[in-house]
């Protein structure tokens, strides 16, 4: 995700780029200190920004849709598998696969 810096009068001084855990954290947080319901948590970084870019197969686990899933510990919500357009990257905790942004 993107950072924008702003100066005062509103002119971007800097953009940063955030870490890729920040939203799943932000999800945690959510949920276990705010008490907000996991599948209410989730919509600002699934279906929400899904819908606001118009990427019709996203966002949804749905039929025709990319079948791209994170699945997550019950107890702790931490991530534990995932799977981009039906093919896992991640298993148990462990990663199996790497996509176009790792090395």
């Amino acid at each position: 995700a993107s950072l924008p810096h702003f100066n005062p009068d509103g002119t971007l001084h800097s953009l940063q780029v955030g870490e890729m855990t920040s939203m799943l954290e932000a999800v945690i947080d959510a949920v276990q200190q705010y008490e907000i319901a996991l599948e209410t948590a989730l919509l600002p970084t699934t279906q929400n920004p899904a819908t606001i870019l118009r990427l019709n197969q996203k966002g949804r686990i749905q039929e025709g849709f990319d079948a791209d899933i994170l699945l997550l510990d019950s107890d702790t919500l931490t991530l534990s598998d995932v799977m981009v357009r039906g093919q896992w990257f991640m298993q148990n905790k462990n990663i199996i696969r790497n996509g176009a942004f790792e090395r």
